[in-house]
């Protein structure tokens, strides 16, 4: 009993080797149709990669060069064209045209260093200050400040309020005339 027991849980070693032998009858058969299938796959492949001809390139080359001949003659014939129907003006050399360029672009400069020179922010940078009152307005004199009015100091680096201080100054009088030398 226990050696029918043990005998269950061996491999059926002859069903097996039956089937081992099945396949491999089954592939023995397939082999020959399987190798004359892929030499006409091959055949067909190779025959698709048909090598042209030496003087077949040769030809499509010298073709390909002539169009491209023709392509090149057309285009300088443009540009003949173009330019003998291009001003006069665009004929000449640049040269005079850059030079002129670079003198009015002199004149440029000097015209703004002027008027960076005249600007009151170059004034201002020198040491001087701008003097206006509450409403924003210019105080060029100071006989138009009044004692405890409100002013506004710009230096080149900001602004500063202040107030003004002291009496009003006195107006000075007529120069007295000098007499003749004579």
């Amino acid at each position: 009993l226990r050696l029918l027991r043990a005998e269950r849980g061996l491999p059926d070693v002859p069903a097996r080797l039956a089937q081992s032998r099945q396949r491999l009858d089954d592939i023995g058969e397939r082999l020959p149709r399987a190798l004359v299938s892929l030499l006409a796959a091959r055949r067909q492949s190779i025959t698709a990669l048909r090598v042209p001809h030496p003087r077949e390139g040769i030809l499509a080359r010298r073709a390909a060069v002539q169009a491209l001949s023709l392509r090149l003659s057309a285009a300088w014939g443009r540009q003949r064209d173009a330019r003998a129907a291009a001003p006069a003006l665009a004929r000449l050399s640049p040269a005079p045209v850059q030079a002129l360029i670079r003198q009015k672009r002199a004149v440029l400069e000097g015209f703004s260093a002027r008027l960076e020179s005249a600007s009151y922010q170059s004034v201002l940078a020198r040491g001087f200050a701008l003097v206006r009152d509450a409403e924003g307005h210019a105080v060029t004199a100071a006989a138009r400040v009044a004692p405890g009015q409100a002013l506004r100091l710009t230096f080149a680096d900001g602004d500063v309020r202040a107030q003004a201080e002291g009496a009003a100054p006195r107006r000075k009088g007529p120069a007295p005339e000098q007499g003749s030398l004579l």
